[in-house]
């Protein structure tokens, strides 16, 4: 709720007025994928840069969760939606000996590797950016042909809403 109302803040700038309908996540992709009755949807996760401490914080490798893809795993989920981060039980085999290495300098080295990983195999991670757009629909101008599209796109870049 507080991410929509600061997009409906943005908006208010462009003399657009936005109705903030706060609902669960599940309902979310329901309304985006079922009907056609929205012009954006704003979700509170988006890619951004991140640091190794971000996914530590997270615990995306204890859970075996991919931040790559999707939130939920499902029996009926397509194979494209599946956890594409490879090696999590390495990740987190390999975190465990760093924490318990005593020698700084090997511990350094450790935590660069463990870092180097998720550079490497974690094409995005999830955090929040206030002035990104999830999903919008061809009605919003200012940004590529109109795009009919799910995807990021900063809020700058609009420029009506028709």
């Amino acid at each position: 709720m507080d991410l929509a109302t600061v997009v409906q803040e943005q908006l208010r700038h462009y003399n657009v007025e936005a109705e903030v309908i706060p609902v669960d996540k599940a309902t979310l992709f329901d309304t985006m994928y079922e009907n056609v009755d929205w012009d954006i949807l704003v979700e509170d996760w988006t890619y951004a840069d991140f640091s190794v401490l971000s996914y530590l914080g997270f615990n995306y490798p204890w859970n075996n969760w991919s931040p790559n893809h999707w939130h939920h795993d499902s029996p009926d989920l397509r194979e494209i939606y599946h956890e594409s981060v490879p090696g999590h039980k390495e990740w987190v085999d390999l975190y465990n000996k760093t924490i318990m290495e005593t020698d700084p300098e090997k511990r350094k080295e450790m935590i660069w590797e463990l870092q180097e990983r998720v550079v490497d195999n974690v094409v995005g991670i999830d955090l929040m950016i206030v002035d990104t757009l999830f999903a919008w629909r061809e009605n919003i101008k200012g940004y590529g042909e109109g795009l009919n599209s799910i995807g990021v796109v900063n809020l700058r870049h609009v420029k009506s809403i028709e």
